[in-house]
């Protein structure tokens, strides 16, 4: 957990939702402030609904608050490696 991701995800001007999915984010981010949870995980993490997530990361992507870094990671190698862009 980097502690500069999570307080930066809590400054941010986002509303409830995706507010509380950018945290579970920020919460998996390592000391580089990327992190690859599953959509899985930020499902039983948010209480939100596969297609939500995937929504709120496109826009958050949209918006500059995160990147996919193009690593893969998991057994499969389908998991995006997301960079919070901690400005």
């Amino acid at each position: 957990m980097s502690r500069a991701a999570t307080d930066w995800a809590w400054n941010l001007e986002l509303s409830a939702a995706p507010k509380l999915l950018m945290l579970s984010l920020a919460d998996r981010a390592d000391e580089m402030h990327c992190c690859y949870p599953s959509i899985q995980r930020l499902v039983k993490d948010t209480g939100m609904d596969r297609k939500t997530i995937g929504k709120w990361i496109n826009q958050m992507m949209e918006d500059g608050l995160i990147s996919d870094t193009g690593e893969r990671k998991g057994r499969t190698k389908q998991i995006r490696v997301l960079q919070l862009n901690i400005g």
